[in-house]
């Protein structure tokens, strides 16, 4: 099975470490841009935004963030999460393309599917951004139940592949190429 970082072949491990900067600094510049709208109605911010369900949770977020101010911080943490899934996503597409670079038969096209799994999770991160900024810009035409699935799926396929790569990687010893 083709990776999508084939390739990288031989060079997982460096292409692994030189990923991990450049997403960990988009994490950290997400979470910032994120904080400003944690409160009570969305505890964990964005996440609860992504998770609210119903039109009334949605509404109720919104509308609280309009009172604090700080919905524009929610509509620049939906853009810069446009960034940081490519981040994440080449991120861990590299750490399943390693996992799997270590192990032969099954296991290899177990890490190859978990990096496919990446794949499809930043397309339904793309999607679920359009709806959430659907729901802000257009209160009265929002998708909170179809953003609550997405969100949902993208987040399984990406707990999915990182565990499998772990345990594939674990198999394969994780040693150097």
């Amino acid at each position: 099975m083709r990776y999508p970082f084939d390739e990288v072949r031989g060079e997982y491990k460096s292409a692994f470490l030189l990923a991990l900067v450049p997403t960990i600094t988009a994490l950290v510049g997400f979470s910032l841009l994120d904080w400003p709208t944690h409160n009570d109605v969305s505890p964990f911010g964005h996440i609860s935004f992504q998770l609210a369900g119903s039109n009334s949770a949605a509404a109720a977020i919104v509308d609280q963030w309009a009172a604090d101010g700080v919905l524009h911080f929610a509509g620049a943490t939906i853009g810069f999460d446009y960034l940081f899934m490519i981040m994440y996503g080449v991120f861990f597409m590299v750490l399943a393309g390693w996992a799997g670079s270590r192990v032969e038969g099954g296991w290899r096209t177990l890490a190859g599917i978990a990096s496919w799994a990446v794949f499809v999770a930043v397309f339904f991160d793309m999607v679920e951004n359009v709806m959430l900024m659907t729901t802000i810009s257009n209160p009265g035409e929002t998708y909170p139940e179809v953003t609550l699935v997405v969100a949902s799926v993208k987040f399984g396929l990406i707990a999915l592949s990182v565990v499998t790569s772990l345990i594939v990687l674990a198999v394969g010893g994780g040693g150097d190429e």
